[in-house]
């Protein structure tokens, strides 16, 4: 197997978590990109974080954890880039 790079697969990171913690790190509420959680949650607290700057430039969705697979489920209501 070759080497993969992070940032060519993962373009995006979506946090369900502490608000100031991940703030940290540079997420921001995920409402500023046009996603929102299922869960009846505050907006801080759901948040995403670019990888690769603009990526989520146009996509939307309902992010939720599909109870199978305990991953995040993302249907997008247009394409990332």
């Amino acid at each position: 197997m070759g080497n993969v790079n992070v940032s060519d697969v993962l373009v995006a990171a979506l946090s369900l978590g502490h608000a100031q913690y991940d703030s940290q790190f540079g997420f921001e509420p995920s409402v500023r990109f046009g996603f929102r959680s299922v869960y009846t949650v505050p907006d801080d607290v759901f948040q995403a974080l670019e990888l690769r700057p603009g990526c989520l430039r146009g996509a939307s969705g309902e992010v939720r954890y599909h109870p199978c697979l305990r991953c995040a489920r993302l249907t997008v209501t247009s394409h990332l880039r």
